[in-house]
């Protein structure tokens, strides 16, 4: 089964894969909140970055998502590090809603108490 470059990264950023796609989903959901203009070509961006990122950075024709596992590791080091600030920002722009799903944390079932509103202790 093939990955998408965003679900590749999720991967490399040790998701486990039961939680894979619904991590994939809030994403994408948090893809949405962007300004106007990137919200609607956040797709485009991941796109170009799939088919066009390994071709500047490995000088490879592969797309990223069908590279291994070290030309994947590469890619994205390459992608830290390149000289072009165009690709090295579309790879921020691409990769910003997925760091924000994974440093998110689990919500507490627990009702949460505004803490002016608790009982005063007398």
């Amino acid at each position: 089964m093939g990955y998408t470059l965003t679900e590749r990264w999720l991967l490399a950023a040790e998701v486990p894969p039961g939680k894979l796609k619904e991590r994939h989903r809030k994403a994408l959901e948090r893809s949405r909140r962007f300004p106007s203009p990137v919200n609607v070509l956040y797709p485009i961006i991941v796109w170009f970055l799939n088919r066009f990122g390994p071709l500047v950075i490995l000088s490879s024709f592969k797309r990223a998502s069908r590279l291994s596992e070290t030309e994947f590791e590469q890619f994205l080091i390459g992608l830290k590090k390149t000289s072009n600030t165009y690709l090295r920002g579309l790879g921020i722009l691409a990769f910003f809603p997925l760091m924000e799903v994974l440093t998110e944390t689990d919500t507490l079932e627990s009702e949460f108490i505004h803490p002016l509103e608790k009982p005063v202790m007398e």
